[in-house]
């Protein structure tokens, strides 16, 4: 918001924020409105082609996002549970834990 009016008052000499939006020079650099990058606006307003397409976009992301992390994921898991991996073959002295009484 303050870069919008630091933006009127310099090229428009008003600090009215509607100014600037309103402007030719915006107006002529705003996409059409058919473009991709309208799709989340339009499928807020129910039109399901943009919807289908939003949702689409969305999920392939989380997919490729899931696929992409989830080795290094369980590393951290295991790592975060206080379990390892033993090499095999290897011999590992197991700290002594006391059985549990009640």
């Amino acid at each position: 918001m303050i870069g919008l009016q630091v933006s009127a008052i310099l090229f428009y000499g008003t600090l009215s924020r509607v100014d600037i939006l309103q402007s030719e020079r915006l107006v002529a650099l705003a996409p059409e409105l058919g473009s991709f990058l309208y799709w989340p606006a339009r499928a807020m307003q129910y039109d399901l082609t943009a919807l289908a397409g939003v949702l689409t976009i969305g999920f392939t992301l989380l997919a490729a996002a899931v696929i992409n992390f989830s080795p290094s994921f369980e590393a951290h898991v295991i790592a975060a549970a206080g379990g390892y991996r033993v090499p095999a073959g290897a011999r590992v002295a197991l700290p002594h834990r006391p059985a549990f009484v009640p």
